[in-house]
Order: C-alpha cells, then structure tokens, then sequence
C-alpha cells in the first residue's frame, strides 16, 4: 500500500492537529526582500524550506507574499493551506484549498489536503468523500491511502458508537443461586433429623439415632438425589490468527541513541504524508543500519515507506509486531539530522522548490 508518489505537503499528520485558537496571520512583504530581488519563486521556495522546518507562521507569510506577487499556482495555495491547517486556522486553510481547486479541480494534492483537514476538524463524512476523489485521481499515492483508512475507521467507530446507543439495554439475568442438597435439624437431644431437597417443594428426611459414643448407627430413608444434567466436554478453543484491522500502526523507533530523533523523523514523515502514531526506543542504541520492520499485511505499505527514506533500508517481516509496520533508524540516518530536522533528498514532498 516502488511506484510514482503524487507528493502532498499537508497529507497524514496525527488526527489531534493543532489545538486552540491561533491569530490571523496575514502575510506582509517585506521590502529588503523585494529590493533584494527576491522573486515570487524564491520566496515560494522559502516557504517550503520553513514549512519542512517547523516554522507555520513564517511559511504563511512566505506563501502568502509569493501570491500577493503573482506566484498563486497550485503548489503555493496548497503550502498556504497546509501551513493554516498547522496552526489550527482551518477556515483559513480552506479558503487557500478552494482558490485551488477552481485552478484545477481534479488535483489529488489538493483534494488530499481539504480531506485531511476535515479531518484534523472531527468532520470525518466530509474528510471521507474528498479523499475518496483524491484516490480516484491518485490511486497509487501512499499519503492519500493513510488518510482515507484513517477517516473509514472514524467513520465505522462513528457508526458503531451510535448503533449502541440506539439498541434497548439488555434485560438483567436473573442470578442463580445454589440450594443447599440437605441440613441437618436437631430435634431432641437425642435425634437430628437430615433433611435432604429434590426441589424447593418436597424433601425427604433421614432419621439418625444418636447411640453411645462407641456405636451409633444411621438408618437411611431419603428419596434419592435428583439427577445431574449430563455434562458434554468442552470443545478445545482453536487458536486466534492475528489479523489487521483498519489502518495499520506505525512505529519509529530510535536504535541511533541521539536525543529526539524518532520525533524529529515523525514530523518529515507527517510533513511527507505519512501518520506516525507510535515513538520507541530499540532495544539498544548501536544499531548501525535502518531496517524495517513489518507484518505479512502490510508488506506493500513498507516498501513505500522505504521508498521514501534518504538510506537504503533492509526490509523484514515480523509477524509477532505490536504495530503493522516499524521504522527502526540506525546510525547510517544520522547524517540526515541536524538535531532540529531531518534533512532528506529532495523526493516527494508536496512542494516543488
């Protein structure tokens, strides 16, 4: 789930998105930059560089001063999106995603992008049927096969949160309770009586004499006990095959030992389209090479995703995984971390610079 990758800036990020209200940022140019010569594609170019690096604000003002200039393609109305979307300015985001579309209504990286903000705002019915038209342009894209899985999931939990809520409560179960066989009454002190059930009507009584210590002897005359149902002997439980459902989950984990740089690879993979929902440490950290890690079904799924490392990747199958696919980074990826980003070959991300 290697092929061509339609490349989307804004594609799979977590589902939790940027919480609370950001200001509205609105883009000035500068006028050093302008005197500087700086084109509208060189400061499209800068906005992709901030957008990679973390910095949203910056990226809006980049994209925003490359339109204002008449740079208002695709590519940089979709930055300017992505970038709002970062900062929780979805209104803001879909109105860059709509100039987009009308340029070119059939774009993938532009449909992917409206859906996943949708879905970043919780409307996962409307997230669902654009991104389905993205995959419609763009079956082969990896980051629009992430996103639509992840909003069919939301939309099956959805489905089923509101058929349990609709089905009347179940009626209690009356709790059996155990009935003594017999007790014992002590009608003089000599004689007991031991009473014995059938059922909750009728019982018999057995008389015992007490005797002497040395002897006592019991007369019996008890109806017999009631009989047991025959027990059939239970079937031997047949082992559980492990079996994915929904979008598979996606691990890095750090086997280099420098500090953040499964989080730091997270972020280029959300940047890249890619939803990372788990960060570990290995085993150990002199791990010398990246390696992948996968379960039988989710095969295709890495080899996408070791398409778009800068390394070259061993690719493994584990069945035994706790996620669907683990992204392991060895020492050979340390060359591509500064320590704030991970710097990556130019390969496929959502805008050309």
């Amino acid at each position: 789930m290697t092929r061509t990758i339609i490349v989307l800036l804004a594609a799979a990020a977590t589902l939790g998105g940027c919480a609370g209200t950001a200001p509205d940022v609105r883009a000035v140019w500068h006028g050093s930059e302008k005197a500087a010569g700086v084109t509208p594609e060189e400061m499209r170019a800068r906005g992709v560089e901030h957008f990679r690096a973390g910095r949203y604000g910056m990226a809006i003002n980049a994209f925003q001063a490359a339109i204002d200039a008449g740079e208002a393609g695709v590519e940089t109305l979709n930055g300017l999106g992505a970038s709002y979307d970062r900062i929780g300015r979805h209104d803001l985001a879909e109105r860059a995603y709509r100039r987009a579309l009308k340029l070119e209504p059939q774009s993938a990286q532009t449909l992917n992008n409206i859906g996943f903000s949708y879905l970043m705002r919780g409307r996962v019915d409307v997230a669902a049927a654009f991104l389905m038209d993205a995959e419609a342009q763009a079956p082969d894209s990896l980051a629009v096969a992430v996103n639509l899985q992840a909003a069919q999931d939301a939309l099956q939990g959805e489905t089923e949160r509101k058929t349990a809520r609709a089905e009347p409560a179940a009626a209690p179960v009356a709790e059996r309770v155990a009935m003594p066989l017999m007790r014992i009454e002590r009608r003089t002190p000599s004689v007991q009586h031991l009473v014995t059930y059938r059922d909750q009507g009728r019982a018999a009584v057995i008389r015992i004499g007490v005797q002497p210590a040395e002897e006592r002897a019991v007369s019996v005359a008890a109806l017999p006990p009631p009989p047991q149902p025959p027990r059939s002997p239970a079937a031997p439980e047949k082992p559980l095959a492990a079996q994915p459902s929904g979008a598979p989950v996606i691990e890095v984990s750090n086997g280099a030992g420098r500090n953040g740089l499964a989080a730091r690879t997270r972020d280029w993979l959300r940047a890249e389209g890619i939803a990372v929902q788990r960060l570990t440490n290995a085993d150990h950290f002199n791990h010398l090479e990246t390696t992948i890690y996968f379960r039988a079904p989710w095969r295709e799924l890495a080899a996408r995703l070791a398409d778009l490392m800068p390394v070259g990747v061993a690719l493994r199958q584990q069945d035994d995984l706790r996620s669907g696919v683990r992204l392991e980074l060895g020492a050979d990826f340390l060359r591509h971390d500064d320590g704030q980003t991970v710097i990556t070959k130019e390969k496929s991300n959502a805008v050309s610079g």
